[in-house]
């Protein structure tokens, strides 16, 4: 990948959801995979270890929900651009309140999901270059 590419962490309980992403994220030259996670408690971990530009959010996993871990990474990593992954869209709600760069209901399309990243990535970009 290029030095211009965004990083994305993924986060979703449901292998075949982060594989779907992955090959996703594959066939576009500006996205890379950083790293995956498997619950809450996982996203929040990798998130701090990686520094992923984007962190692709599911709202409903185990060891602690996504609203839970967006809330915290607002504190402690409001650099890292959080876009949720949300199986009701009624969800975005809340994750916009919480400050969640984006929200893409699981029934949308992975170009949606794609789309939202790059909006998510540049927001990310823009606040670099004001710092």
């Amino acid at each position: 990948m290029g030095p211009s590419s965004l990083r994305v962490v993924v986060a979703d309980d449901d292998a075949s959801v982060r594989a779907v992403i992955r090959r996703a994220l594959r066939e576009e030259p500006d996205l890379e995979l950083a790293g995956t996670a498997r619950d809450g408690a996982e996203a929040w971990r990798t998130a701090l270890d990686l520094s992923p530009d984007v962190l692709v959010l599911d709202d409903n996993m185990p060891a602690a929900g996504g609203l839970h871990v967006l809330a915290r990474l607002r504190l402690e990593r409001p650099d890292i651009k959080i876009v949720m992954y949300v199986t009701d869209a009624a969800t975005c709600a809340g994750a916009s309140a919480l400050g969640a760069a984006g929200c893409v209901a699981k029934s949308e399309s992975i170009e949606t999901l794609v789309s939202a990243i790059r909006a998510a990535g540049s927001m990310a970009a823009d606040s670099q270059r004001r710092v």
